[in-house]
């Protein structure tokens, strides 16, 4: 196939063909079109379209229409026609699902769970912002108690109570431009869209669970302060969680490449690794 390795994970996703396919068919699409014939939710619908847009296999016309570019055209025709060669040579054993698991096979493990996780994020988008918002207020809490600040995913003690606030809107909008700034770099472009700052704001939500349970060890043990051999080991897993986090938001949205994904994640945490010791001496 004269399919890049690195769209793979692209145009084995079934909406993601539908969609190519049904624009070769009419010549051009529209999201009217779209929501009439494909039945799509609109918040998967739009995600679809963007990833097949910063693939570059469509474009947006200025009349907001959605068109095949030239290397979308080669990758249908060639679908359609493999899809065909193969239905004639073996028509009672080849069937269209055979087909697509053939080019399914060619992924990466890490690509099939980027597909999956991200398949459901777009299903329940506003209820995991909603769960997202209330560990960031839990989080808050959490740290006012226990005399906290934040840095990304680096806590260091604070008395002040404003501190604590701020530093926690300080390092989301750090962390949100971060991974927004740092893939364009790389020569990956993306707008600011609705599923980035619920992954975004998803990174703290296991900072959130994880400050809930030193906060309750501190009730049960009736200790005054939390001592920094705790807070170190309970970011250790938190760390390890962002770099793996980090790494699935810029390869599943932003479609970089595995290295440079890898180097994206490594840098933001590092980053703000550097920040939080800044602040603290």
């Amino acid at each position: 196939m004269i399919v890049p390795s690195n769209l793979y994970s692209v145009i084995t996703h079934p909406h993601r063909r539908t969609i190519i396919k049904e624009i070769y068919l009419e010549r051009e699409g529209t999201i009217k079109h779209f929501k009439e014939n494909l039945h799509f939710k609109p918040g998967t619908l739009y995600h679809h379209l963007k990833i097949l847009i910063n693939s570059k296999i469509i474009t947006q016309s200025k009349k907001r229409k959605y068109l095949l570019t030239p290397l979308g055209e080669k990758i249908v025709i060639e679908l359609l026609e493999e899809r065909e060669l193969l239905i004639e040579s073996s028509p009672d054993t080849i069937t269209s699902e055979t087909v697509n698991s053939m080019v399914i096979n060619k992924l990466t493990f890490v690509e099939k769970v980027i597909n999956q996780v991200f398949d459901k994020i777009y299903q329940y988008s506003i209820i995991l912002l909603i769960i997202n918002l209330i560990a960031i207020i839990l989080l808050f809490v959490n740290l006012v108690e226990l005399k906290l600040g934040i840095l990304g995913c680096f806590m260091y003690q604070t008395n002040e109570l404003l501190e604590s606030l701020l530093s926690l809107l300080f390092s989301i909008a750090f962390v949100s431009v971060l991974i927004w700034i740092l893939p364009r770099v790389f020569g990956k472009s993306e707008p600011i869209s609705l599923e980035l700052i619920i992954l975004t704001i998803s990174l703290y939500f296991p900072i959130s669970m994880a400050s809930g349970m030193v906060r309750i060890a501190k009730i049960v043990t009736l200790a005054n302060d939390i001592h920094t051999p705790v807070l170190i080991v309970s970011q250790l897993g938190i760390q390890l969680f962002w770099i793996i986090w980090i790494y699935l938001i810029v390869k599943g949205i932003f479609l970089v490449e595995k290295t440079t994904a890898v180097i994206i994640s490594l840098m933001i945490n590092y980053l703000l690794l550097t920040l939080t010791l800044l602040v603290i001496l």
